[in-house]
């Protein structure tokens, strides 16, 4: 364990790290008698902040003692031995996430992990002394600062089930299960392979980005220009992409409960719909499994056993993209992902993951950092518990879920 620490802690370039609270320090799991398990809960949901803090801040620059230290400490829990490869193959794609981002220039230099339990603690099989195993649900919320100052964080939630086995009078972590069907927002490691087409990605993109960043900064412009009323020829008369991004970055975090709509399960290209409509995109009536309408109604009245309803085009990735390019030609097909400006549309075929060959994922671009030649910030809503803010293109091109596979940028 120690060494794999002390590894770590030379591999990082870590700064200030902000928020960091007493309690994530904690040197050790729970100490609880085993049939205690409500007492033991407090330092369960420790070891869960502990080891998701410390995995977290493996991403931001620097060399603050206080990030190398809540590294340390996650590498220094006293985890099952089942968990111990987990752990280092998480702790690693997280350093690879690093690596390529800093590569274009995204940089991080700072991180905040807050961690809530959701339910009560689960225990499993018992032995003489009580309960043997247990399980936690948590939810994870996570806010990154960029190096560039005025722009709004990288921050996310995530739902986490993590296992524990209560070994000589200590509950030690054995699982940790990322609540993520689509495998979008699980860090991964990445082969050697997939490294070198990760890296050889990387480069092209940077490429792309600094060759077309005074371009983009100027198309960006002229959308906050029609914005405030003063419409041109690109920018079509009621369309307010401000507002769009405004409200995207409003909801992308917001708790399902608390959204001014009836979110599904899977709720992307839903939650777009309702950013562009905000927007002034206006609504196109007609049979809700067709091409060449785009609506969504609400017919409940309030009504507690009713659900309002929407098109396919509307809550449908593969559909959306029939109705926007083909059917209303309201976007444009980009060439390229670094072509896009603020409100543009992006979407990919996720590996393993519905059809193949057509778009699985919707996003928005909310965000550029211009510290990194103007790289895309996009905000979007997944399955519950996947909902991401200004994530940065590089992360996404080279997550597992995302490598090699087919990308689509609309221009709205």
């Amino acid at each position: 364990m120690a060494t794999q620490a002390t590894a770590w802690r030379r591999a990082l370039t870590v700064a200030a790290i902000t928020g960091l609270a007493g309690g994530v320090l904690a040197t050790a799991p729970a100490q609880a008698a085993p049939s205690d398990i409500d007492r033991a809960r407090d330092g369960l949901v420790e070891t869960a902040q502990t080891y998701l803090t410390g995995e977290n801040s493996l991403r931001v620059e620097g060399s603050a003692p206080d990030a190398a230290k809540a590294a340390d400490k996650a590498g220094e829990l006293d985890v099952a031995g089942a968990f111990a490869k987990v752990r280092d193959d998480r702790m690693t794609a997280r350093q690879q996430q690093k690596e390529l981002a800093e590569r274009t220039g995204v940089r991080f230099t700072g991180v905040t992990t807050e961690v809530t339990p959701l339910a009560k603690v689960r225990t499993g099989a018992k032995g003489a002394n009580g309960a043997n195993t247990a399980r936690l649900s948590v939810e994870e919320r996570t806010e990154y600062t960029y190096a560039q100052a005025d722009v709004e964080p990288y921050s996310y939630r995530a739902r986490h089930e993590l296992s524990f086995t209560h070994v000589d009078g200590t509950w030690r972590l054995s699982a940790l299960v990322t609540k993520d069907p689509t495998g979008m927002n699980t860090p991964k490691k990445l082969s050697d392979e997939q490294m070198r087409v990760a890296v050889k990605t990387t480069e092209v993109l940077k490429t792309g980005l600094r060759k077309t960043a005074e371009q983009r900064k100027a198309a960006n412009a002229k959308r906050e220009s029609g914005s405030k009323g003063n419409t041109t020829k690109e920018i079509p008369d009621g369309l307010n992409y401000q507002k769009m991004v405004d409200w995207a970055l409003r909801y992308a975090l917001e708790d399902r409960d608390k959204l001014p709509y009836t979110p599904d399960d899977d709720d992307c290209t839903t939650f777009v719909s309702w950013a562009l409509r905000t927007g002034g995109w206006g609504e196109q009536s007609g049979f809700y499994q067709n091409d060449d309408v785009w609506w969504w109604k609400d017919w409940c009245d309030g009504e507690w056993y009713c659900r309002p309803q929407h098109s396919y085009t509307w809550g449908g990735a593969a559909n959306f993209q029939r109705y926007a390019v083909n059917e209303s030609k309201r976007v444009d097909l980009l060439k390229n992902v670094w072509d896009v400006r603020i409100a543009d549309v992006m979407q990919y075929d996720v590996k393993d993951y519905g059809g193949v060959g057509v778009p699985d994922h919707t996003m928005m671009v909310t965000a550029f950092d211009w510290n990194a030649d103007g790289m895309p910030l996009l905000s979007y809503h997944s399955s519950p518990g996947g909902e991401q803010k200004n994530k940065p293109l590089i992360d996404i091109l080279n997550s597992d879920s995302a490598q090699g596979q087919a990308f689509w940028a609309y221009g709205t």
